[in-house]
């Protein structure tokens, strides 16, 4: 029964190593008519799972821990048009890749 359990318990470790290895984050910078607002920014993808944070008052957001992919892209605040703020208005997307990524969203 030994002999069973430590290749499963190596193959389980390996897995998750290399889950984290995929794993990105993305920072960056929104502003509106040139100027940073505080917004916050949120990341959809197709399967109806999201997640977003709230940027500080310079404009600057960041977001950890996502899987690498294409995300549709909502940012709301209370000087933007509305339709930055909904997913089915948006066409702001982002291409996030592994590791560290940044983005600038200059909305007009």
């Amino acid at each position: 029964m030994r002999r069973s359990v430590i290749p499963v318990m190596c193959c389980v470790l390996f897995l998750a190593g290399s889950a984290r290895a995929e794993e990105a984050s993305l920072g960056g910078l929104v502003t509106f008519q040139g100027q940073p607002v505080m917004a916050k920014v949120t990341l959809h993808l197709p399967n109806g799972q999201f997640v977003g944070c709230l940027g500080d008052k310079e404009g600057k957001f960041a977001i950890d821990h996502l899987q690498p992919g294409v995300y549709k892209v909502t940012i709301e605040g209370k000087q933007l048009p509305p339709k930055y703020a909904f997913a089915d208005q948006t066409s702001l997307t982002v291409e996030v890749k592994p590791g560290k990524g940044t983005v600038a969203f200059e909305l007009k």
